[in-house]
């Protein structure tokens, strides 16, 4: 499913699907204003795994072609959020 989502460039119309909970930003706050509430959304398991794989295979790449900004610290760029924003806008343009 992975590799059928990547080799297409999107998920399964299923996999777009979240389960939202509000949750109360701090336990003091009153639980009857809307405004004490944060949105958490929770994303299925394969629609996470595709992103990693994703998000691998893209820094793989942009290591091999050595488009890697020379500032950025080799070590955080695995991590860091520029690579998952790729996926993002990829996934945005298609």
């Amino acid at each position: 499913m992975v590799n059928t989502s990547l080799h297409e460039g999107h998920l399964q119309v299923s996999q777009y699907e979240a389960v939202v909970t509000p949750l109360l930003k701090k336990s003091s706050s009153d639980d009857h204003d809307l405004k004490n509430y944060r949105l958490v959304s929770n994303l299925s398991f394969v629609s996470k795994l595709v992103e990693r794989a994703a998000v691998k295979q893209l820094v793989g790449y942009l290591k091999v072609s050595d488009l890697v900004p020379r500032l950025q610290s080799k070590s955080s760029f695995n991590r860091h959020c520029c690579a998952a924003g790729f996926v993002r806008y990829i996934d945005l343009d298609g």
